[in-house]
C-alpha cells in the first residue's frame, strides 16, 4: 500500500506466481479526507497519520480530533469517528480492486501465508481487518523491514533475496558484474 499506488505479488512454492498493480495508494486517502473535512492537503495528512483508523468500530464514540479547516483560524472538535469512516471506505475500496484483479488473473483463493501488508498505507491502524474482511480470511498482517519499518519491507526483502540466492540463481549472460546480477534479480521480480 504505496502512496500513489498499491502493488502485490502471489506467491507459490516459492517463487512469484502473480503480479497485480492498482492504481490508487494512501494518497487517495489523503484527498478524500482533504475534501470531505474541507481542510489542507498538509492537515488531512497529519489527521490519517495522527488519528487515523481503517476501523471505526475500533474508535470510542466520545474520541474527538481537532480539525483546521480552509479559511478559518482556530482548530474545530470532530468526532474521530468520522475520520475512521473516511479512511475505511477509500482503504476497502482499495483491497477490493486488489481482489478483483486477483480475480482477473484467475485467482480464486489466496495461500495458506494470507496477506501480508508493506508501505505507508499500512501504518494506518486496522488496514490489515479491512483486508481480512474483504478476502474473507483472518490473519493478514504488516510485514515490517529494519527497525519495524514497514515502508522498506519490500526494499528489504528484495536485498534479502539478492544476498541469499544460491549463485545460479542470479547467474547472468553478461560479464557477471554487479550491473548485470541487479539486471536479473529486476527480471525475476517482474521488473522486465
Amino acid at each position: 500500500l504505496g502512496a500513489e499506488k498499491t502493488e502485490g505479488a502471489l506467491f507459490a512454492n516459492g517463487s512469484i506466481a502473480h503480479g497485480l498493480y492498482v492504481g490508487v495508494g494512501g494518497r487517495m486517502v489523503t484527498s478524500d479526507i482533504s475534501k470531505l473535512l474541507k481542510t489542507s492537503v498538509e492537515e488531512a495528512e497529519r489527521l490519517k497519520r495522527e488519528s487515523g483508523s481503517a476501523r471505526p468500530d475500533m474508535v470510542g464514540e466520545e474520541e474527538s480530533v481537532e480539525v483546521l479547516q480552509l479559511g478559518q483560524t482556530h482548530l474545530r472538535p470532530m468526532q474521530r469517528r468520522v475520520l475512521a469512516e473516511i479512511i475505511q471506505s477509500r482503504i476497502r475500496e482499495i483491497a477490493l480492486m486488489v481482489k478483483e484483479e486477483l480475480a482477473v488473473q484467475g485467482v480464486s483463493q489466496l495461500p495458506a501465508g494470507g496477506i501480508l501488508l508493506t508501505g505507508s498505507g499500512s501504518l494506518l491502524s486496522g488496514v490489515e481487518k479491512v483486508f481480512d474482511e474483504v478476502f474473507e480470511v483472518k490473519g493478514s498482517r504488516v510485514t515490517k523491514g529494519p527497525g519495524g519499518d514497514p515502508c522498506a519491507a519490500r526494499a528489504y526483502g528484495l536485498l534479502r533475496l539478492a544476498a541469499e540466492a544460491d549463485e545460479d540463481e542470479l547467474a547472468t549472460a553478461g560479464t557477471g558484474g554487479w550491473k548485470d546480477r541487479i539486471r536479473t534479480l529486476w527480471s525475476i521480480i517482474g521488473g522486465n
